[in-house]
């Protein structure tokens, strides 16, 4: 498959780029496109007008990203309403996730912030999570709310089609001042349509 920036640079058509997983479900590579992006102002022109294109066709979007791709930011995570760290039972992933969180903490701390468990939710699971939480509150001066399973947080947005006209609004600001944080007010995450990943 290839990279979203490939049809921005006009090397491959977009079709290429994007595939149709299900109806109603496509995926996008853009990791090369995401570290492009603000770099070259003809590059980021054209890169907003080929998401606004996609966003014609799209109810809502899902950003992924693994944890080790958030040493440098992207435009597209500075303009994402809500990061939604995802833990294993493995305790290096509850780590991975707190160094997660402060980096983007930093740079928006007005971001919205939740954690859920991709396994199994027990009693200690729920202790972990709650003890993350209030360790966020109290160092990071954030609040992370916690929530039963990823499918649970993709649920929460209300208006997608509102939120994803924002997010285009707050990366268009990003692109245009790096230094700038976009987030007068927060919006909720929302359910995909569209799995865009994104480092």
């Amino acid at each position: 498959r290839f990279d979203l920036l490939q049809a921005v640079e006009g090397q491959v058509g977009e079709a290429q780029c994007v595939l149709e997983v299900m109806p109603g479900l496509r995926l996008a590579q853009v990791s090369r496109l995401a570290r492009a992006l603000g770099s070259e102002r003809v590059i980021t022109q054209r890169t907003l007008a080929q998401l606004q294109a996609l966003q014609a066709g799209c109810d809502e979007w899902l950003l992924l990203a693994q944890a080790g791709e958030m040493q440098t930011l992207s435009p597209l995570l500075l303009a994402a309403p809500r990061l939604v760290l995802v833990v294993d039972a493995q305790p290096k992933s509850v780590t991975t996730a707190w160094a997660s969180l402060q980096r983007v903490a930093r740079e928006v701390p007005q971001m919205a912030f939740s954690i859920c468990h991709a396994g199994e939710y027990d009693a200690q699971t729920e202790t972990v999570l709650t003890s993350f939480c209030k360790l966020a509150a109290s160092r990071l001066g954030v609040q992370v709310e916690q929530i039963g399973s990823l499918g649970e947080a993709l649920a929460m947005g209300s208006d997608a089609r509102m939120a994803l006209a924002t997010f285009m609004q707050r990366l268009l600001q990003v692109c245009r001042n790096p230094a700038a944080k976009p987030f007068g007010t927060r919006f909720p995450g929302s359910p995909a349509s569209v799995r865009l990943s994104v480092p």
